[in-house]
């Protein structure tokens, strides 16, 4: 095929794919004001009010909804990339109202003429309608470009939703500065995190403490287990700060005792307990000897964090539990279309995020918008074959989402991480970046068998 051609064929699937994607994301913002419109909805939101005292200075609004926000990269290490896709997606239904996608290079511009020559004019007019970069920011500026965007134009949609509540990761500075844009007047935007993120500061918290005594260094595992502990204490008790607050006390206490010294006041009590200790309480029976994950230094030295991490102004912000899980499977999907391998222009990445969106939205039922919008006939076979197709995933999908395969993921994943760290201990020390050369291997095993003594 020429490559005139393709670039023809290129377009027309760019085009398709743009337009069904616009009327699907139109159809999504009217589901989405029906249901804040509906009057269960509206009562569950005025319990929620009178439940948590963190809420908004002025009242709600018609089309006031809570969103996701995340960024993406097509790159590995953002701070390197050239193309950056924001996206927006309402927290209850995961449905995506709205994406920004963003490129800060052009091949064709460095073809451009020198500014003092007499025909650059000319260049810039012609190559203007065509010009692959729409932004002059960095990769880590393009997530708080695309929520300026984004927010500016949300009333400005043939469906004016207005979103008030914002959950994201808290990587980037986008909520400080749509929290200075005032899009929508005097009425405020209130930041919350997102329950996952939240927990992996703990993790990156612990893996930084310094001047612990030898034998006393925290292990990877140990981490683990305590991010988990904190992650099921948010999710567990979602809506509820105070109950937040004491799970995550629970957990620290309860691994931090031992048979002469014990703290199991915050567990929770009786015979379905998670806390053997009380569980055995509440059954008159002997409580079993204590397996202490944290060793007296090891628990004074996070004692510190555990306060930050657990401080009522961040809990407030996770009382909904909600993750960014949603933002995820959608990016997931992007750069299956478009490989993060190789670099690719920004009409390119539009065309796959308009797929991926269609796709995410409607599952693979989606991509028959995209067809007909370029007037192809589509067999009943490939109708059948989708309906067929996103039948299955559903079904899948509620499968994994039940409490037991959850646990089974988490316990697999945990023995796995077990499982390494008892083959490195077995093996010894067979890799150290820049460690083994000759002169070197005698000084690596000796500072690392010192910390393990």
């Amino acid at each position: 095929m020429h490559l005139k051609t393709f670039q023809a064929l290129n377009k027309k699937l760019h085009t398709a794919a743009k337009d069904a994607v616009n009327r699907n994301l139109q159809e999504v913002r009217v589901k989405v004001k029906d249901l804040y419109d509906s009057e269960t909805f509206m009562q569950d939101t005025a319990n929620d009010d009178a439940k948590n005292q963190n809420k908004f200075k002025t009242p709600l609004k018609p089309g006031d909804i809570g969103v996701m926000y995340d960024g993406t990269w097509q790159k590995r290490g953002k701070g390197l990339s050239h193309n950056g896709i924001c996206n927006t997606m309402e927290v209850n239904t995961g449905y995506l109202l709205d994406y920004e996608v963003l490129s800060n290079f052009c091949q064709g511009c460095l073809q451009a003429p020198d500014e003092d020559s007499p025909s650059f004019e000319a260049w810039v007019e012609a190559h203007a309608p065509k010009c692959q970069k729409n932004t002059d920011s960095s990769a880590h500026n393009m997530e708080t470009v695309g929520a300026e965007a984004i927010w500016g134009r949300s009333e400005q949609h043939d469906v004016p939703l207005r979103y008030r509540s914002f959950l994201s990761d808290g990587d980037s500075a986008a909520f400080l500065t749509v929290s200075k844009m005032k899009p929508y007047g005097e009425d405020d935007i209130i930041k919350e995190d997102c329950a996952n993120h939240v927990a992996k500061r703990l993790g990156t918290a612990l893996r930084k403490v310094k001047g612990l005594p030898r034998g006393h260094s925290l292990k990877e595992h140990t981490i683990k287990k305590l991010t988990l502990y904190y992650r099921i204490a948010v999710s567990k008790n979602k809506g509820d700060v105070k109950k937040m607050h004491q799970a995550i006390w629970a957990s620290y206490l309860h691994s931090a005792s031992t048979d002469e010294a014990h703290n199991h006041k915050l567990c929770p009590p009786g015979e379905d307990s998670w806390c053997q200790f009380n569980q055995a309480i509440a059954k008159d029976e002997e409580p079993p000897p204590h397996k202490p994950r944290l060793s007296k230094p090891q628990a004074e030295a996070i004692t510190d964090i555990y306060k930050r991490l657990s401080e009522q102004s961040l809990l407030s912000r996770c009382r909904q539990g909600k993750t960014q899980n949603p933002c995820e499977s959608l990016n997931g999907r992007i750069w299956l279309l478009c490989p993060k391998t190789r670099y690719a222009s920004l009409r390119s990445v539009q065309t796959a995020a308009a797929i991926a969106i269609l796709w995410y939205n409607k599952g693979y039922t989606g991509f028959s918008d995209v067809l007909n919008e370029l007037k192809i006939d589509i067999p009943k076979s490939l109708k059948k074959e989708t309906v067929r197709a996103d039948t299955k995933r559903i079904e899948a999908m509620q499968k994994k989402g039940t409490g037991e395969q959850r646990y089974k993921r988490d316990k697999r994943a945990l023995t796995l991480a077990l499982e390494t760290d008892k083959r490195k201990k077995r093996e010894g020390i067979t890799y150290h970046s820049g460690g083994l050369d000759l002169g070197m291997f005698d000084h690596v095993c000796d500072s690392d068998s010192a910390q393990d003594e």
